[in-house]
């Protein structure tokens, strides 16, 4: 894709959610998204190893950055305790669904944040990959069903659908640690999304879903 995606401006987001996207995975409509934010992490991917990249995440949970910190941190050494402090969690974030979903971008940023990427798996400067994942979050309100998901180690498993080609525009003012955003990617098996955000900063450290 050779087209420029317009920026997204943070008017248009103002007063509302920092986030928008709208497509299409496994046949089935998506949109909703209610957050994005961002980090710069070391990721340690298959044939190209440990680099680090410029993180963003959309996702559907409000106040993501809040969420994620508190389900990982709510991991203990038994399913019991971890299940005790994922139902409280839930309840206090009112996750209310049985299903929520992240669009996780890595980009190769290291010559400016400012510009266009396309995406390519090499993950060159100016390039970046996508994967949208769904999670099943039925076990996060019921104690019972959230120590069988933990004994089976399915709690936090998610359902990942890598992006296949696509293009990312990214802005950052000087002195603004928000990085606003615009995407339009196509999706393995013929899915489809497209969006943008004004994306905060987020200390995604210690996430395991990074390790």
């Amino acid at each position: 894709m050779s087209r420029t995606l317009p920026i997204l401006s943070l008017a248009l987001l103002a007063g509302c959610d920092n986030a928008r996207l709208s497509g299409e995975v496994d046949g089935e409509g998506v949109g909703g998204a209610h957050d994005a934010f961002y980090d710069t992490l070391e990721i340690d991917l298959p044939i190209i190893g440990k680099h680090k990249y410029l993180t963003v995440m959309v996702t559907d949970f409000a106040d993501g950055c809040s969420v994620f910190d508190d389900m990982f941190a709510a991991v203990d050494s038994d399913c019991d305790a971890t299940c005790d402090n994922v139902v409280q969690s839930a309840e206090e974030h009112g996750l209310k669904g049985d299903q929520y979903w992240s669009n996780t971008f890595q980009v190769n940023a290291s010559d400016s944040v400012n510009g266009d990427f396309d995406y390519d798996t090499d993950l060159a400067s100016g390039h970046f990959v996508s994967s949208f994942s769904k999670w099943d979050a039925a076990s996060f309100h019921d104690k019972d069903a959230c120590v069988s998901a933990c004994n089976d180690g399915t709690l936090f498993a998610s359902d990942d659908t890598s992006g296949s080609q696509g293009q990312m525009t990214l802005e950052q003012q000087d002195g603004d640690d928000v990085i606003s955003g615009t995407f339009d990617i196509d999706l393995d098996g013929g899915g489809h999304l497209a969006g943008g955000f004004a994306a905060t900063h987020c200390d995604m450290g210690g996430w395991s879903i990074f390790d």
